[in-house]
């Protein structure tokens, strides 16, 4: 691996932007008149260290639909409040975390505390539960939330 160690990359010509490639493929391009990435980075730069290697978010109601996303390819349906987000991109192992939010209302207006949990990781998918809690006059249980957004962070 090669390590290049500067201050300042410049274009050859003041107004040039700065194209950084391997393989002879464009990875990222920076816009000469400032500080404007050009080029999204791409789905492998999930193995950069202390960054969020995946997100999502989406609606839960009916079939699962993704608003926006990344390196999550789709949301498996398992049941009730029971989602699968699959990775685009595998984790490396099992050992990450799962920091996210459900919207407060359910098919029978806003009951309790709504909270989701996760379980049985996956290096594939992110496996999410989703529920209402009691109240003093109804039990809770699970719910398909219209609004799921969950970030993982790991190894």
């Amino acid at each position: 691996m090669s390590q290049l160690n500067t201050n300042t990359i410049k274009g050859v010509e003041d107004n040039d932007d700065v194209v950084i490639k391997t393989n002879n493929t464009t990875r990222v391009t920076f816009a000469s008149g400032g500080d404007t990435l050009v080029t999204a980075l791409s789905a492998p730069s999930v193995s950069a260290i202390n960054t969020c290697k995946a997100w999502v978010r989406f609606n839960g109601t009916g079939t699962p639909a993704i608003v926006s996303s990344y390196n999550v390819s789709s949301i498996e349906d398992i049941s009730v409040g029971n989602y699968v987000a699959v990775f685009t991109q595998p984790m490396i192992d099992t050992d990450y975390v799962i920091a996210g939010h459900i919207d407060g209302t359910n098919s029978s207006g806003t009951r309790g505390t709504n909270g989701f949990q996760s379980a049985n990781a996956q290096v594939s998918g992110a496996h999410i539960f989703c529920a209402y809690g009691a109240t003093a006059s109804s039990n809770g249980a699970a719910h398909d939330p219209a609004n799921i957004g969950i970030s993982i962070f790991g190894n």
